[in-house]
């Protein structure tokens, strides 16, 4: 115990890699009775705090491509892209499909 101890005030909290490291000392106990112990005295696990990114109007607006395959009448195999654009303020959502995804497309 005083070795779980120690190791998990150095940081290791994994109880498979204690386990092995138990074993080479000596330790003939199971897992379950190793993790039940190493449960509680584990530092608690705080989620990443995020912050939502806002934006006023007309300040920001995020795009991307992506591509749509269809087959055309003839059987040919075709490509469309979608230019999507979502407004940073209302979350509004723009979607024109075009033949290319190219500058000129872009700016259009």
């Amino acid at each position: 115990m005083e070795y779980i101890d120690r190791r998990l005030g150095e940081g290791l909290e994994n109880c498979r890699v204690m386990q092995r490291e138990l074993r080479s000392l000596g330790y003939e106990g199971s897992y379950t009775i190793l993790a039940d112990y190493m449960r509680p005295r584990r530092r608690s696990r705080q989620p990443k705090a995020t912050m939502r990114f806002d934006t006023g109007p007309g300040e920001q607006a995020q795009v991307d491509w992506d591509s749509f395959a269809y087959v055309d009448e003839e059987g040919r195999q075709r490509r469309l892209w979608a230019f999507v654009m979502v407004l940073g303020w209302s979350r509004a959502i723009y979607v024109e499909f075009v033949r290319r995804a190219d500058t000129a497309s872009f700016i259009r």
